[in-house]
């Protein structure tokens, strides 16, 4: 019965984290590469990535301004990244360790 519950629970926050991934609602941080634009959270995004702690942290005109340009990036490897923060999965495609880690 309480996992159950802890069930429901973990499925209405993910839930909330794809209507926030979705809509935009609430972002602080604009990430664009190519010709896509991500509304994302700092709060969401910072903690899963070193990359994204570092380039928020402030001390980069990134943070300050609340805008990372990724030009040289794979438009399609960062739509899944960003997928990936905020679903933990990778829209259907198979990631293993071995294919190393992405976000740092």
């Amino acid at each position: 019965m309480a996992s159950e519950k802890m069930n429901q629970h973990f499925e209405m926050l993910g839930a909330s984290l794809s209507k926030l991934y979705e809509t935009g609602t609430y972002s602080d941080l604009i990430i664009t590469c190519g010709n896509d634009t991500y509304q994302v959270h700092k709060a969401i995004v910072c903690p899963r990535s070193s990359f994204f702690t570092a380039a928020c942290s402030g001390k980069f005109k990134e943070g300050q301004e609340g805008k990372i340009n990724l030009p040289d990036d794979d438009p399609d490897a960062v739509r899944e990244m960003i997928h990936y923060l905020y679903h933990l999965d990778l829209a259907g495609h198979e990631f293993t360790p071995a294919d190393g880690n992405f976000l740092e």
